[in-house]
Order: structure tokens, then sequence, then C-alpha cells
């Protein structure tokens, strides 16, 4: 039997931080997956306690038996995943490993996490064509159903190996070392990197360091995913190992392939920003995935919105706190953002979740990001598909303008007096209200001879908040408020 020991802990959060992880890892693989993506900071929570060693003992003697018998010391505590834990183990060669063990029924926790996602929706499904709607739900459950994908770590220790072969260029940035023979479902085994307090302030000691290492990482997250379409999309900070010499990258999980008509799609659009002096800026979002139907409300914002989402490639040494995309957006969109969330393809939140997880990485040497320079081959290799996609394009161009006045219309869902669901649209997303309703809502809305534009209509002239329509069946009840702030 491996004997018990701990290994040092690196300080990276408060006791604050610390006991909030602590919660959100009881909640979910999801929860936690969100956290780590809004996380500006690099902190890693630990856990100890009898349950999860003895768990993980058995899971590995269960399921890799030729590992547990080299096992000398397995380690009491471990940092918490989202969905595993990593214990520190010595072999009995005197090799220092990390042994990723799946957490205790974390299939059956992800699960519960995608009905929790799917109650809000069940909540409006009465009242709203779910189709037409076009909520969020479809987004969250892809999200969630995704993390399940994760559940085999005899996949990610084939992604290492798909990623390590973009790696073999590279001097300074490498791949976390995998021993495939131990490898099962529920374990991953790799090499234990010790990162140094000070290894920021050695890895950029020289300016010419700094520029191998924005070359390496530059040709790893932008070049490369754009030609080959491999991306690491978890690139959430702790998945960047730092010592003197190198930086490591662990986890690949969520390793992704971006599909070639997306990738055409963002090399279009950065194309058009960089050389063209009128852009259809409908047509770029339609190449990046989004469903141009629903964007018809915003269609004039979009060209502020592409612009600030591409300026890590249209702009050289961008500083992430001057760019703040999400905030400069939500100042444009105002509640409006729900329509472009809601109307964004998934496959695109991959590559802009694999983005600004690096992005974040490079605020974290203290690095602007600068990916322009290392588009020309991107560029060059899609040159002919550009001239198709260009003949193709609508004749049609987006001109870009800002109400700044926030009207809206409030929709609540409450079921025996608690509130069940609560969502707030701009008034444009409801324009063609009756196409969106159920017919049951269609029927009650003739039979009380109501007609919503015009009570709209009244209470945009009024300029004031008022009730425009209210279903109650048993024990629900449907309301819908106009909303005006000045």
């Amino acid at each position: 039997m491996p004997k018990s020991y701990s290994f040092t802990q690196i300080s990276t959060a408060s006791t604050k931080k610390t006991l909030l992880k602590s919660l959100i890892h009881k909640r979910g693989a999801s929860t936690q997956k969100v956290e780590q993506m809004l996380s500006k900071s690099k902190s890693i929570s630990y856990g100890s306690n009898d349950k999860e060693y003895n768990f993980a003992l058995q899971t590995i003697q269960n399921e890799s038996p030729q590992l547990f018998k080299q096992i000398d010391k397995f380690s009491k505590n471990y940092m918490i995943g989202s969905i595993a834990n990593v214990h520190q183990a010595v072999l009995e060669d005197g090799n220092i490993v990390a042994i990723k063990v799946l957490r205790e029924k974390i299939e059956d926790k992800i699960q519960n996490d995608f009905k929790t996602s799917n109650m809000f929706t069940k909540s409006f499904s009465k009242f709203f064509n779910a189709d037409k709607f076009n909520n969020l739900n479809e987004f969250s459950s892809s999200f969630i159903k995704e993390i399940l994908f994760e559940c085999n770590l005899v996949d990610e220790d084939k992604n290492n190996k798909v990623f390590k072969r973009q790696t073999e260029r590279l001097k300074i940035v490498k791949i976390a070392h995998v021993y495939t023979e131990f490898t099962s479902k529920s374990i991953l085994v790799s090499k234990w990197y010790k990162e140094s307090h000070n290894a920021i302030e050695h890895l950029l000691r020289e300016d010419q360091q700094k520029v191998k290492i924005l070359d390496e990482l530059n040709y790893l997250f932008i070049q490369r995913p754009l030609i080959s379409g491999i991306i690491q999309e978890d690139t959430n900070l702790g998945n960047f190992l730092l010592n003197d010499n190198n930086i490591i990258l662990i986890d690949f999980g969520k390793t992704y392939t971006i599909p070639l008509n997306l990738r055409l799609g963002i090399a279009y659009t950065i194309n058009e920003l960089i050389h063209s002096k009128t852009i259809n800026y409908i047509y770029c979002a339609k190449l990046l995935g989004y469903k141009i139907d629903n964007l018809e409300p915003i269609k004039d914002l979009l060209g502020s919105i592409i612009n600030i989402l591409f300026e890590p490639f249209t702009k050289d040494n961008l500083n992430l706190n001057d760019w703040s995309p999400t905030e400069r957006i939500n100042n444009i969109l105002a509640d409006n953002k729900w329509i472009l969330r809601s109307s964004g393809s998934y496959e695109f939140f991959k590559v802009t979740r694999s983005l600004i997880g690096y992005y974040k990485f490079l605020t974290l040497l203290n690095l602007n990001i600068s990916s322009k320079q290392y588009l020309k081959d991107v560029l060059d290799l899609y040159e002919a598909d550009f001239k198709i996609l260009k003949d193709r394009e609508p004749r049609d161009k987006c001109v870009n303008k800002y109400d700044p006045k926030k009207k809206n219309i409030q929709i609540l869902v409450i079921k025996s007096g608690i509130e069940k669901a609560r969502v707030t649209l701009p008034i444009n997303a409801l324009i063609n209200f009756e196409d969106l309703t159920t017919k049951e809502i269609q029927k009650d809305i003739a039979r009380k001879n109501i007609s919503i534009p015009e009570i709209i209509q009244k209470g945009l002239s009024n300029n004031e908040s008022t009730e425009l329509y209210r279903y109650e069946d048993q024990n629900e009840t449907l309301i819908m408020r106009l909303i005006c702030n000045n």
C-alpha cells in the first residue's frame, strides 16, 4: 500500500476564494468551468480528505494495477479540477508524477447540471416557440454536454499527442509528458512540473526572450489553429505552468478542430477588416456562424461589434485591459447583448474561448497582444478562397448606428407563487410577437381582443413602464411588462 504524504501547495488564492471554490466544487463541473473561464488570475484550489484519497487509490488499483504497484508515495492533498482531482505521487524509481483521477460520480453531477440548464427553458416553453424564441438553452446545453466528453481520459491522452505534434519546432513552449502505459478511462499520469515563484521574471529577463516567447505562443494559438484547425479550447490560466526555462501546457481534454468553413470565415473577416474600405458585416457574421435572421434587431451595430471582437487580429501591441471586449460590446448593445450571444454558433464560442484564455495568459506575462504579423501566411493560404467568397457576398452594406435609449420587454414566469424564470429583451426582439408565441397564447390574446403592439406604442408615447399582457393557467402565470429606462 502506498505511503501517504502532503506536497507543498502554491499559495495562489485567499481563504475567501478557496472557500468559494470549495462550494463550486460541490455544485458541478459546468459551474466550475464557467468560474475558470471568468477568472482573470491564476488560482488553484486544494482539498484533503480521507474519502477522496481512498477513492483515488481504489480507482488506480482497479483501472491501472501496474501503476498502483509502482507508487511508493501518494499525496493525501490534491488540486481540485472541474472533473478530476490531481494528486502528486512518487514512483518506486523516484520519478514524481501528477495523477489525474476523475471525481466520484462526476458524470452524474454533469447530468444534473444539464437538467438544471433545461429548467429555465421549460418555464418558457409553454408560452413561446423554442425555435423562434432562440434562447440560450441550446448554447448552455451544448456547453454541458461537451464536458461529458472530457470524462474519458484515454481521449485526453490522444489529444495530448495530437497537440504535441503541433509544437515540435518550439523551444520554450512545451506539452506535458504523459505516461500512456498507465492511462485509463478515469486515470491520466503525467510528469510533475514544479512551478517557480519567479518564473515570469526569469522567462522575460531579456527583450529577445520576450520576442521568442510571443513568436511561439502566437504560432501555437493564432497561426496554426487558423491553418490546421487544432486548438486547445480550455485555456484557463491554470493550464499554463511556468518554470525558469519553459511554459508547459497541460489538460487537453477539450482539444478541438475548427471546421474549415469557420476557419475561412474568420480569415475572410480579418482580411476584410485589414484591406477593405467597405465591409458587409452581416455577411461576415454569417460566415462566422451567426444566425442572421436573429441578428435583425442589431444588424446596424454589427460593424462596431465585429471591429471590437477582431481588434487582436487587426492591431499590434494591443493591451488586454484596453481591449475589454465584453464591457465595450455591452455598452453598445445594453440588453441587446442577449440577441448577439444567443445567435452565435457554439463552434465560434469554442474559438473565442481559446483565444480569450490565451490573451489572459499574455496579460499575466505583461505582454501585449501582437498577432497581426503572424497572419500573413494564413491570409496567403486562403487568398483564392477569399475571391470565391467575395463573389458570393450580397451587395447590401451594414451601417453603424447606435440608439442609447433603453426600452425593454420583461418576461416573467411564476409558478405556485414562486418566480421560476425572468428575462429582459429589447423591444425590437418582439417585433413579430405573434410569430413567437404558442397557439394557446395567440388564442388568449384574440379572446381578450387586445393588441400588444398598440399597448407597446402607447407606453412608448407616454414614456412610462406598463404591464402589456398577463396569462394565468392553473398555478402558472406569464407576465409581460414594458420597461422604460431613460
